[in-house]
């Protein structure tokens, strides 16, 4: 019987193992990978269609071309298809395992309308996406971590754009061809760990970087401005551009859907192919392109988009993969952005035979990797810095093994080429010059060994100074970490006088920004300027412009000592205790009955301010050199509050100050942006014209026009001891008028300003205009920019008309025409 059980358990077993077997056999997966290509250009097509024989399920190319396909069945056939390609029917050979494809492009064209019988099926499946943006945005989450692999290279398109025979002719090593075929122009990566936290908390911090032909780690933020990080944002980010997103919110009104494929997934799932494109006889700036939305959560799984006017000599295509991790949520692992830069050298090519000129193209191809993903971190908040990217103080010295822990794959031969070509030219003719150059145009500044010349004292104008010329200097951070020197020596020619000044700031805690302020300066001010703390000193900011206006102005001698630090993440607070003598540069008196004399001409004030700046969401790029604002999409506060002392360090004059400002913008996908701006000052008691509100005119014939400013008001028309100003703006760019080609592409903005002010006292002041704005003042307008582009620089008209209780007689004298100047990259 033992036997018997003993033979059974055999039986059993063997067939346990034959029914295994067998079905390993049965079930056994087919496997094929390779590239997918454009026919022409050679390059990768990223999420092809790809079906095995003639069933409806397969997979799709990623991003970077490659595609895996797995079947039970033997692959005899493959079928592959995408957007503005023919689709491809190949036949292929037994037990193939490789293999690559070549798609022939086919021209495109989705204003072709194609006409539906009933509801257009693609916008139920944009509707869902839609619908499903908050849960499917990685940006919703509470927080998250990912590491970050960012690699960008420009090079020259030598091959489409310049004859085979051409390259081929010239024989040496050094050829176009040779030299193109093993190197970049250019080439940088960054090592990113990034943490997320809601809301709007953002730190990249980079561990490692590397720019060919420089050690400066300045092109940091390069890749940021590419493209937006994800594709569920309102408005989506191209090369600085914003576009209004097809996956938005009244997207299906202004663009057009069409369902372009249909494909199934090994877990059932349903990923619909869609193209769009804006629709016709629309003027906004759009984007088109091809998105795949998945029916597992109505996600994007990936997407394919380039701004819809590629007329210019600039061009963008930008590519985004997303992939389910943890419990399946989608999250993108893969940004690509293809830069195409049209016509940009001129190559010459002589022979006996041929004589003829080329303009190959630009590349600049740029890869960003995300993974290591972590939807559930462990996060220390005290830890983080400032919301933004901070690159680490070493981050140029990071050898190779941090490297590999980033990096997708090793470096190509050419790419490593890159650097060690780039590499030696960049030391042989000293490449750190551009960093130079950047960082001053950045910041303003020149840096030269353990100094900073500053860009804003060599050269200015003004109506009462004439033409400054002058030199600025300050230490930098090769000098010290903590402490950095600065001064100033400068002339007016119109004034004809020498203008000098110097300080030193001492920075206890960097995190924080707590430092201490220490200055003495003897220089012209402007009477009735208003200077709040933390404003913005951009020397290319267009309200400068009102600075060459300034005619009425104080000589000032200025003592004073602060402390500013951070405060509530997003806010800065400056203290300070100062002494100001000032002389009025102008026939002015001020007769107070208060004062034992009848007349005074120059005043002495002490003061105690304290300020507060506010930008949530303000985000910084932190780097060796300095910290620059990337800037915030919420609105800026800005309060002061100053106390002026009667007896102390001779001040003259007891009073309260109050200064407040907000600046907001208001961005709309189809409407264009509204910026508003609004200014109030208080005084409670009587002061000398220099401390005091004088109405912010910016009116002189045919001149530059000042945003923020009243442009028809003349200079020191109004004065006042409290005040309140709003300046608001809309600005349509292109979407009134727009023209494709050319150097006429005009842009339309239209201006109204109102203010009120209120002089107390008007008798204590002799000698100027002492009239105040307690009727309301009234302005609006209409600017016309880009009218003319002359190189980077874009210049315009605009005029204005002064209207309400403060209109003057003639209508002449009411209207102020203005040029407006801008610069523009692209």
């Amino acid at each position: 019987m033992k036997n018997y059980y003993r033979k059974m358990q055999k039986s059993i077993v063997l067939i346990i193992l034959f029914l295994l077997v067998g079905f390993h056999l049965v079930a056994q997966n087919h496997q094929m990978e390779g590239y997918v290509l454009d026919s022409k250009t050679k390059q990768p097509l990223a999420f092809v269609n790809i079906v095995a024989n003639s069933n409806n399920f397969g997979t799709s190319s990623d991003i970077d071309g490659f595609y895996k396909l797995i079947s039970k069945d033997s692959i005899t056939q493959i079928t592959m298809s995408s957007v503005g390609y023919k689709t491809e029917f190949f036949e292929i050979s037994a037990n193939k395992k490789k293999q690559n494809f070549y798609l022939e492009p086919k021209s495109y064209k989705l204003s072709e309308v194609v006409v539906f019988p009933g509801v257009n099926p693609a916008h139920r499946i944009i509707k869902l996406a839609i619908n499903n943006r908050e849960k499917n945005d990685p940006e919703k989450l509470k927080a998250y971590t990912c590491d970050i692999y960012d690699k960008f290279y420009l090079t020259v398109d030598t091959g489409n754009f310049i004859p085979q025979h051409v390259l081929n002719a010239d024989t040496s090593e050094d050829n176009i061809r040779g030299i193109m075929d093993k190197t970049h122009f250019f080439m940088i990566e960054n090592a990113i760990k990034k943490t997320h936290l809601l809301p709007d908390r953002d730190f990249e911090k980079v561990v490692a970087t590397r720019v060919s032909g420089m050690k400066d780690p300045v092109f940091v933020f390069l890749l940021s401005k590419l493209q937006s990080s994800n594709f569920y944002q309102n408005s989506i980010e191209i090369a600085g551009t914003s576009y209004p997103n097809p996956i938005s919110r009244g997207s299906l009104s202004r663009y057009s859907f069409l369902l372009e494929d249909t494909v199934y997934t090994e877990q059932k799932d349903t990923v619909f192919i869609l193209s769009f494109r804006p629709r016709l006889n629309t003027n906004f700036k759009g984007i088109k392109g091809v998105i795949s939305i998945n029916s597992c959560g109505w996600a994007i799984q990936n997407v394919k988009a380039e701004p819809n006017d590629t007329t210019g000599k600039m061009s963008m295509r930008i590519q985004q993969m997303y992939e389910q991790v943890d419990s399946g949520q989608w999250f993108p692992v893969q940004l690509n952005s293809d830069l195409i830069l049209k016509d940009i050298a001129q190559v010459k090519y002589d022979s006996l035979s041929d004589s003829a000129e080329y303009n190959p193209n630009l590349l600049g191809v740029g890869r960003s990797y995300l993974k290591n993903i972590n939807l559930n971190p462990t996060i220390r908040k005290g830890k983080l810095g400032p919301p933004g990217i901070e690159v680490e103080a070493n981050a140029a010295k990071k050898e190779n093994p941090i490297w590999s822990d980033f990096r997708t794959d090793s470096l190509s031969e050419k790419e490593k080429n890159t650097y060690r070509l780039i590499d030696s030219i960049g030391k042989a003719n000293d490449l750190e010059k551009a960093t130079t150059i950047l960082l001053a145009l950045m910041e303003g500044k020149i840096k030269w060994g353990k100094f900073n010349f500053l860009l804003d004292q060599i050269i200015d104008y003004n109506v009462h100074e004439g033409v400054v010329l002058g030199v600025g200097i300050e230490t930098n951070r090769s000098f010290s970490n903590r402490i950095c020197i600065n001064g100033f020596s400068a002339y007016g020619f119109g004034d004809r006088t020498t203008k000098y000044g110097g300080g030193i700031d001492y920075t206890l805690n960097h995190r924080q920004a707590l430092k201490i302020h220490l200055s003495h300066k003897f220089d012209n001010t402007e009477s009735g300027g208003t200077e709040l703390p933390f404003t913005d000193k951009n020397i290319f900011s267009y309200s400068n412009y009102r600075n060459f206006l300034v005619e009425r102005m104080d000589l000032s001698t200025i003592s004073k000592v602060g402390l500013s630090f951070r405060i509530f993440r997003f806010g800065k607070v400056k203290l300070s205790f100062s002494q100001s003598k000032q002389k009025p540069c102008y026939n002015y008196s001020y007769k107070n009955p208060s004062f034992s004399n009848v007349n005074k001409t120059d005043f002495t004030f002490t003061e105690a301010s304290i300020g507060f700046r506010y930008a949530y969401g303000e985000k910084f790029l932190t780097t060796t050199h300095s910290q620059v604002s990337m800037g915030t999409k919420y609105p800026i506060f800005w309060v002061n509050f100053t106390h002026g002392f009667k007896g102390v360090l001779d001040g003259q004059f007891e009073y309260n100050r109050v200064d407040f400002k907000v600046d907001k913008s208001f961005k709309s996908n189809y409407y264009g942006e509204t910026s508003i701006s609004i200014l109030a000052g208080i005084i409670d008691n009587d002061i000398p014209a220099s401390k005091l509100y004088n109405g912010n005119g910016s009116y002189y014939p045919y001149n530059l026009f000042a945003p923020n400013s009243f442009t028809t008001m003349r200079m020191n028309e109004f004065m006042a001891d409290q005040y309140f100003a709003t300046y608001l703006t809309h600005d349509f760019n292109d979407l009134l008028w727009k023209i494709e080609k050319g150097i006429f592409q005009p842009k339309f903005a239209i201006h109204t300003n109102l203010g009120f002010g209120k002089l107390h006292h008007p008798e204590f002041h002799n000698n100027i205009s002492t009239n105040d704005m307690s009727l309301g003042f009234y302005e609006s307008g209409i600017t016309i920019n880009n009218m003319l582009k002359i190189g980077l620089l874009r210049l315009g008209v605009g005029a204005f008309y002064r209207y309400g209780p403060y209109s003057l007689k003639s209508v002449e004298d009411n209207i102020a025409v203005k040029f407006t100047l801008r610069m523009e990259l692209f």
